[in-house]
């Protein structure tokens, strides 16, 4: 089992839906400029709710189904957890047949700082067939995701809640686990390429 890493004032949000009757799901970070009491936990993880349901299905098949947003605070290995599902089982609105399960792409979420523990990424639940040509995820739809994620940088006040940023979570320093975790907040989205990858426990029966 994995050694437990604390971040203190931290949270890890994971977004979490259905394509196909698999499970999809992605990790957001943040961390709070103060120590995180319970109703600030579930009232964060209920706006970054509604900052999904409102951006993303738009950029997604309606082969995708949203499902929750399930997050939990990481003091402690039994911190607080809170799950927020409104608006479960929409569907994303974006016309068009979908991408094979496997299709997606790695946007990477970058800090001021170098190296593979100062990065992260999420992969895209799912593309429309319309959006990729020989293999290559069209600008228009990546630049809309980039800019989607891109307002995590600055969190809207109307939107969130005050005192949150959007952070890279480090928990391994080398090869060694850090006694406590470092948290560095990301200033840039963007990705390597827009070449589609292939996660293949997407398909069908290979598990989440």
């Amino acid at each position: 089992m994995a050694q437990f890493v604390p971040f203190p004032q931290s949270i890890d949000c994971f977004v979490r839906g259905l394509v196909d009757n698999q499970k999809v799901q992605n990790v957001l970070s943040f961390r709070k400029d103060t120590i995180i009491t319970r109703p600030m936990l579930q009232e964060f993880i209920f706006s970054l709710n509604n900052w999904w349901v409102f951006n993303a299905l738009s950029r997604l098949p309606p082969a995708y189904q949203f499902s929750e947003i399930y997050g939990y605070m990481l003091d402690a290995p039994d911190s607080a957890a809170f799950t927020s599902s409104v608006g479960a089982g929409a569907l994303g609105t974006r016309g068009g047949a979908a991408m094979p399960n496997s299709t997606t792409l790695a946007f990477k979420f970058s800090t001021n700082r170098r190296g593979r523990s100062y990065s992260g990424r999420n992969f895209w639940p799912l593309f429309v067939e319309g959006d990729v040509f020989n293999n290559t995820v069209s600008d228009f739809i990546a630049d809309s995701i980039v800019s989607m994620y891109s307002q995590l940088i600055v969190l809207d006040p109307n939107s969130f809640p005050a005192g949150w940023t959007w952070v890279v979570n480090s928990r391994y320093n080398g090869n060694e686990a850090r006694l406590v975790g470092f948290s560095e907040p990301i200033t840039s989205v963007g990705t390597s390429d827009r070449i589609i990858d292939s996660q293949r426990r997407r398909l069908p029966g290979r598990g989440k």
